[in-house]
Parts: structure tokens; C-alpha cells; sequence
């Protein structure tokens, strides 16, 4: 009889430390974090010996590959944008060069403030990426521009446009060859030239290098 008891004392005990294993087995494996996806730890929230609580995020993690600029979109325009639309985006920091992107989400709720949504553009993937886009990072600023369709506008070089407080002015050539000042309205810029929304006529001929220096009624002489 004590030896069936001691028999049946030492499988308990077996048992206990094959539970023990089994526990200390999770624990171990509590201790080992596996990322969803290759990428770069671009934050830390926790520290070393410090308590893990259910739900708190221990690491940010930012997958290399994709990258989306968000840009802010007048409501009015968001009629002509749709998912999958190419969309030239320029990233401030990694010069004047242009990509090409893809709409990827449109918010459908609107900022009430500002009468505009966020528009979610999808970045040219890697390792596909060449050149500056390789050194992508998160929080760099860009800017989108939408293929809304095309207008004519008249426009003229920003630095023909004379800025004399909240007013605007050109000098424009007129039959007699004299230096004429002429007040104008202008409208969105193009790289190095202006929108003129009104003021001027098209064939109008105006000054544009050193019109800082003229006056009204000057005589202009081509050079």
C-alpha cells in the first residue's frame, strides 16, 4: 500500500512540473514580440523592467514600404476626386521633383471649421522607390496637385506684379510707347508666373524686368 502511495505522490509531482514548464513556456513567450510586418521603431513607449499593462502599446512601428500623404481638400472639390485618381505630389523636404501617387481613401466626414476633408494619397511603394524617395520618413510635409480638369487664364511673371500696400499693379506698354500704371487683381500662382483675374487684356504688352524702377508716363525703349 505506501509503495502504490508513493507511486501515485511522484506522477502528482510529474505532473505539477510539467505544468510548471507549460507555465513558464507562456511566460517566455510573453517576453518575445513579433512585429506584423518588417519596419523600423520610430517610438518607444516602454522601458526596461518596467510593468506591461493589457492594451498599452510598447513600440510604434512604420512599415518602409508604404507611405501616404494626407492632404486637406476644399468640399467643393471633392465631387471630381475619386479612389485609385493619379495625383502629382511634391515632398517639401526632398526638393522640386514631382511623383506620381494614387488617391487611396477619401474621409467621408468634413471639418465643419475649415469646409474640408482629408484626401489619403498613396505614395509610390518601395523598394521600388528611386532616388529622394528612398529616405521617406513620417511627418515630412508635401503637396498634392489633382487633375481637376483644365482652364485657359490669363497670367503674367510674378515679378512684372508691383505690390504698393493692399494694391496691386503692372505697367503696361501702351501704343505710344509710354509706361502706363495699371491696377490688377491677381489670382492662384504657377511656379514663377500669376493668375491675373482682372486688369488686363491678353496681347497687352507690360514691363517685367525692372518695373520696380518705372514710373508712370516713363518712355520705354527696347533694347
Amino acid at each position: 500500500g505506501s509503495l502504490g502511495a508513493r507511486r501515485e505522490q511522484a506522477l502528482a509531482r510529474i505532473e505539477q512540473a510539467r505544468a510548471e514548464i507549460s507555465q513558464a513556456r507562456t511566460l517566455v513567450d510573453y517576453g518575445r514580440i513579433l512585429a506584423p510586418f518588417a519596419g523600423v521603431v520610430t517610438q518607444k513607449q516602454a522601458e526596461v523592467g518596467g510593468l506591461a499593462s493589457p492594451g498599452a502599446p510598447l513600440l510604434t512601428l512604420e512599415d518602409e514600404r508604404r507611405y501616404r500623404l494626407e492632404a486637406s481638400v476644399e468640399e467643393g472639390m471633392l465631387g471630381k476626386i475619386r479612389p485609385g485618381m493619379p495625383v502629382r505630389v511634391r515632398i517639401d523636404a526632398l526638393g522640386k521633383e514631382e511623383w506620381t501617387g494614387r488617391v487611396g481613401e477619401i474621409q467621408p466626414s468634413a471639418d465643419p471649421a475649415s469646409r474640408s476633408s482629408l484626401v489619403k494619397i498613396d505614395l509610390p511603394e518601395g523598394p521600388g522607390r528611386k532616388g529622394p524617395l528612398r529616405v521617406l520618413r513620417s511627418g515630412l510635409y508635401g503637396k498634392a496637385r489633382f487633375p481637376l480638369g483644365k482652364k485657359e487664364v490669363l497670367s503674367v511673371p510674378q515679378k512684372a506684379v508691383l505690390q504698393r500696400g493692399n494694391l496691386e499693379q503692372v505697367f503696361v506698354v501702351d501704343s505710344s510707347g509710354t509706361a502706363r500704371m495699371r491696377l490688377i487683381r491677381t489670382g492662384k500662382p504657377f511656379q514663377d508666373r500669376v493668375e491675373v483675374l482682372s486688369g488686363l487684356r491678353e496681347g497687352e504688352k507690360i514691363i517685367v524686368e525692372g518695373a520696380e524702377r518705372v514710373s508712370d508716363g516713363n518712355r520705354v525703349v527696347s533694347e
